[in-house]
């Protein structure tokens, strides 16, 4: 491991020019410093004051910066990385490397105090959000369940105590539309509400299938309502109520093949023949495959037979609080449920073909290779916790909690091939050819999936001492029970096997039970420096937990299903110092002792030829790194913001593992374990890589300038990103590293001296660059490699109409 000189003379000249959270200037820049109050230890503080790395991003702030997705609002979070190719959050080099529904994210979610599995929670539109928390390093007291990399407090905005309303409208390029809406007020002296509402998405995706000119690439059409309630009962009870419903129809971003089409050299390659089989001089085929990849050209560009699509349908969400005011203490309540449905469809062969016949054994087949990939997911999950927390002004402050959380889900996935009639009736096996099997109405060729049963129970308690005006020393510990229960599932059935004339099932549900239960006390303990009311210096140590689980629906041999719980000893220092009253800078300096992080494993199964995973927990990591925040005044109508985080990580395992991208160590650059056999898979080293979505540098920098003009306030932004290269994989392979780039974006507003209206221009990439959101490849079972890359979005621009009424 190694921090360069470059890197830490680059953290030098940062700190001479920079500063904290950014602010919106609407009118008037007066209060670009003003506090902001964030909840990050369940009581309300100044960002300023708390002793956790946080970055807090308001309403007002991601209007004038533009940060409107989960992927900007990682440009300006040190550490924070998101791929929605993946759907996976990493937050200094700690998150998830796989999406079965066994394991558990690294970075926990939280709407209004209630945990949430969605990540999207965080890509809610300002008209609907408060403000957002990034916690970053493990929150192992306050928050527990999977915040061992960090927590977003999602905040949403809540109803008032005058009539308010507003309506936004956003038109742009690729078709965008939206449409926002929100209507908030008292209905008596003791009740509020507020509603509010978006609809929209965008028309046409960002990539084009030259057949059909079909579109995928975040193209969307989603609708967002909510409906809340807020209630004081006397001076001694508050309460608060939302109810939420989501609908997506999604055709989300493309991943792009960049290699020329892997033709297949023979005809059988798993449960269906190759959908690239060209034929061979014994075993002709009646219509040649001759396509060429347009994506080798053109990034933008694709030829599939199946449009992806994804689909969000029936997602209810009800959350409560409710808070007791002692005249010692607060006990609050937070409960919430949500319940939803999502499936989704992509191609599977990634390539457009029409049927075609050939002979295998002695008899003609006929294939359609029109090959669907499919998943679902029915789920609801609901959780309890009870806080008591101090409320006087003594130097002894503490607060104590119970949390319950509940979850249960019914996840599959698998192939199907919609055209290939023979599987709608296979028979029971290959020896029995006239006993017919089960119906198979959809013509799956593999359905595997999981029932499973998630608990957690936690008690906790922290306590903050000041022994002296200006030490503070915080404790906290956490015991946590994690209970997982599973039945996993699978179905195959197989199809053109030589001197075969029909399908067959070679498994009919197959079932087998997975059950885990861990433990684990978790806690922190720190130490806070207050000299002035200007300067904040802490350091502190953490422990984080995640909880163990297993690789469900692959059925794993032995208990390489399973996984381990993971730990990491987090050690911080940071400092948040505001100068002149004009500049903020907050600096953190972490290393991370990460034990048992959870890797799935792809070996490629003998019979099905198909690649699967294990579950295998790496011995050690070590990430350590620095991050800076910072906002500088410098004149009334000059705003500078800088977010720029170094991050270096490294594995510490000596084992061999199954590379699923190159099996047989045949990359220039592969590290096998051994001489490698012509044929036969050989397990690779992987120690000295580094963290998956761990780029080593990443910078945000912005600069918006107001002008105050008798007709309103005119605001041009413009900023600029920067992120390093990445891998995307354990193995630090050529192929699995996206390289560097960097983004310009440009906003200009205008606000009415009243406040009542707002107008946004906005140019995003404005030199239309691509960047690389994730990249990857893929091996066929006779070695070749496909390269896949996921370009971020090229240029997008629009404009946004925001007007306000009320009392």
């Amino acid at each position: 491991m190694k921090a360069t000189g470059r890197a830490w003379l680059s953290i030098g000249s940062l700190l001479s020019i920079s500063a904290t959270s950014p602010v919106l200037a609407q009118g008037a820049v007066d209060n670009l410093l003003e506090e902001i109050v964030v909840t990050a230890q369940k009581r309300s503080e100044s960002v300023q004051d708390v002793p956790i790395a946080v970055t807090a991003m308001t309403a007002e702030m991601r209007d004038v910066m533009g940060v409107i997705t989960i992927g900007e609002l990682t440009d300006f979070t040190p550490g924070l990385s998101f791929a929605s190719t993946l759907d996976r959050m990493s937050l200094r080099g700690v998150g998830r490397l796989t999406n079965n529904y066994g394991s558990d994210p690294g970075v926990a979610a939280y709407s209004d105090g209630f945990y949430t599995a969605s990540n999207y929670e965080a890509g809610k539109r300002p008209i609907i959000i408060d403000r957002i928390e990034v916690l970053r390093g493990p929150q192992g007291t306050l928050y527990g369940r999977n915040s061992i990399g960090g927590a977003l407090n999602i905040i949403s905005k809540r109803p008032t105590d005058t009539f308010q309303g507003e309506v936004r409208a956003t038109a742009g390029n690729y078709e965008t539309r939206y449409f926002e809406a929100a209507l908030s007020g008292p209905i008596t002296d003791w009740l509020r509400f507020r509603t509010a509402g978006t609809k929209g998405g965008q028309g046409r995706g960002f990539f084009r299938d030259v057949n059909s000119d079909e579109t995928e690439g975040n193209a969307s059409d989603d609708l967002y309502v909510e409906q809340q309630l807020e209630f004081n009962i006397g001076e001694r009870v508050d309460g608060w109520i939302r109810y939420s419903h989501a609908e997506w129809n999604q055709a989300r971003r493309s991943t792009i093949a960049t290699t020329p089409y892997d033709i297949a050299p023979t005809y059988f390659g798993g449960l269906f023949p190759n959908s690239t089989f060209n034929g061979t001089p014994t075993q002709p085929v009646s219509a040649p495959f001759t396509a060429t990849n347009p994506s080798n050209e053109n990034h933008r560009l694709y030829n599939n037979d199946t449009p992806f699509r994804a689909n969000l349908d029936g997602n209810h969400s009800y959350v409560m609080e409710l808070v007791g005011h002692m005249d010692w203490a607060d006990l609050k309540y937070v409960g919430g449920y949500t319940g939803s449905t999502y499936s989704q469809v992509s191609d599977y062969d990634t390539i457009d073909r029409g049927p075609y016949r050939t002979v295998a054994g002695g008899v003609p087949f006929t294939i359609f290779p029109q090959i669907e990939a499919f998943y679902m997911e029915d789920k609801e999950y609901y959780s309890n916790e009870l806080n008591l927390i101090s409320t006087g002004d003594g130097d002894l402050q503490w607060i104590i909690g119970l949390y319950q959380y509940h979850e249960q889900v019914n996840q599959n996935s698998g192939v199907r091939v919609p055209q290939q009639t023979e599987l709608a009736t296979p028979r029971m096996a290959r020896t029995t050819p006239t006993v017919l099997g089960p119906p198979n109405p959809d013509h799956n060729l593999q359905i595997a999936g999981a029932f499973l049963d998630a608990d957690a129970r936690a008690v906790f308690g922290q306590i903050d001492y000041s022994f002296s005006p200006t030490w503070k020393t915080t404790i906290g510990l956490r015991y946590t029970e994690d209970n997982k229960d599973a039945e996993e599932y699978r179905t195959r059935a197989l199809y053109g096997v030589p001197g075969v004339p029909y399908a067959y099932y070679s498994e009919i549900d197959i079932r087998n039970p997975l059950s885990g239960k861990w433990h684990a006390t978790t806690g922190t303990a720190g130490l806070q420096w207050s000299p002035n009311s200007d300067t904040m210096a802490f350091a502190k140590y953490t422990r984080g937990y995640k909880s163990g689980g297993f690789n469900a629906g692959a059925f794993a041999p032995d208990r390489t299903g399973y996984t381990e719980p993971e730990y990491i000893n987090a050690y911080e220092l940071g400092l948040k110092q505001t100068l002149f009253g004009r500049l903020t800078a907050n600096l953190s300096i972490f290393h991370y002792d990460y034990k048992d992080a959870q890797y799935p494993s792809t070996v490629r199964d003998p019979v099905s030829n198909i690649n699967e995973s294990r579950f295998f927990n790496l011995d050690n990591a070590v990430s350590q790194g620095v991050e800076l925040e910072a906002l500088w005044a410098v004149t009334d109508a000059l705003q500078l913001n800088l977010s720029y985080s170094y991050l270096d990580t490294e594995i510490e395992d000596t084992r061999c593992f199954i590379d699923g991208d190159d099996t047989r160590a045949t990359a220039p650059d592969a590290r096998p374990c051994g001489t490698p056999v012509p044929g036969q898979q050989i397990g690779q080293r992987i120690d000295g890589g580094r963290l998956p979505s761990s780029p080593e540098n990443k910078i945000a920098f912005n600069a918006n300038y107001t002008w105050q003009m008798p007709l309103g306030a005119l605001t041009l932004s413009g900023t600029w990103t920067y992120r390093d290269e990445t891998y995307y994989s354990v193995f630090a392979r050529d192929y699995n590293l996206a390289p560097s780039y960097d983004e310009t974006d440009l906003r200009v507003l205008w606000n009415a001296p009243d406040g009542r209206y707002t107008l946004i221009g906005f140019v995003r990439n404005v030199f239309d660059d691509e960047g690389y959101e994730a990249v990857g490849a893929t091996q066929s079972a006779w070695g070749v490699r496909t390269l896949t890359t996921s370009p971020t979005a090229p240029r997008v621009y629009g404009v946004e109409a925001q007007f306000r009424f009320g009392t």
